[in-house]
This record gives C-alpha cells, sequence and structure tokens, in this order.
C-alpha cells in the first residue's frame, strides 16, 4: 500500500502539466468535445468498428483455446499421443 502511495506522490509532483491544444483538459472540456460529435464521429466511424470486431475476436479466441487446451498437458508437434508439457499445474 505504501508502494502506491509513493506512486502517485511521485506521479503527481515530477510530471510537469502541459496544455495540449484542442485537447479535454478538464470535465467541461470533455463535454463540450462530446457535444461536437457531428464532427469528430465521421473521421472514426469506420475505426470503431474495426476495434469492436478484434476486441470480439481476441475474446472468443482466448475463450476457445482454454476450453480446447483444458488439459495438463498441450501438443506441442504432431501426435496427440505423444504431449510435449507446456503447461503444468
Amino acid at each position: 500500500m505504501g508502494g502506491l502511495f509513493i506512486g502517485i506522490l511521485t506521479f503527481f509532483f515530477t510530471i510537469p502539466i502541459t496544455h495540449i491544444k484542442n485537447n479535454s483538459d478538464s470535465l467541461g472540456a470533455f463535454i463540450e468535445n462530446v457535444k461536437e460529435y457531428p464532427e469528430w464521429l465521421p473521421q472514426i466511424w469506420v475505426v470503431s468498428i474495426c476495434l469492436l470486431v478484434d476486441m470480439f475476436n481476441v475474446s472468443v479466441f482466448s475463450a476457445l483455446m482454454l476450453y480446447v487446451f483444458n488439459g495438463e498437458e498441450v501438443p506441442l508437434f504432431g501426435d496427440h499421443s505423444k504431449l510435449t508439457p507446456i503447461i503444468t499445474r
């Protein structure tokens, strides 16, 4: 817990606060930028759809691999009768 407190203090006192033009540096500025969605949404909607598909695939195939390789040992190459231990519990 002490390390967390030291990290918070280090972050707060050593990293300078710099203003970046057109960046939300307060809650009010963030709300104003969200209200201006007709300006930025047409530029990022394709990227948002790609990210949605990507994250879906990451989630599904990670779960699928955990389901498929559920045993004590995982076959690395070739025949399943000759198991090479990769993950041991």
